[in-house]
């Protein structure tokens, strides 16, 4: 199982969510530390990046990198489609 670390602007971006956005997105989160690149979370390479990708929850968006080797998940962003891209 992944450790998934929030980088501090995340963390931000999720407690200015609405609650029940927060435990949307918490939920996908959590099941991304199981298995980083799910189809069922339709996880996706991110355009601008060559090594992030993104998990959706509804209108929620997550940009995140992963470390094998430590078994990390690394939460960039999080956000509305409209902010995060």
């Amino acid at each position: 199982m992944y450790k998934a670390i929030y980088h501090p602007k995340a963390f931000k971006q999720l407690k200015k969510l609405p609650r029940q956005d927060q435990i949307k997105i918490t939920q996908a989160i959590y099941k991304l530390q199981e298995n980083p690149f799910s189809r069922q979370l339709n996880v996706r390479k991110f355009y601008r990046s060559q090594k992030s990708y993104r998990i959706r929850a509804g209108d929620l968006r997550a940009i995140y990198e992963v470390d094998s080797e430590n078994k990390e998940v690394y939460i960039r962003h999080l956000g509305y489609r409209g902010q995060v891209y």
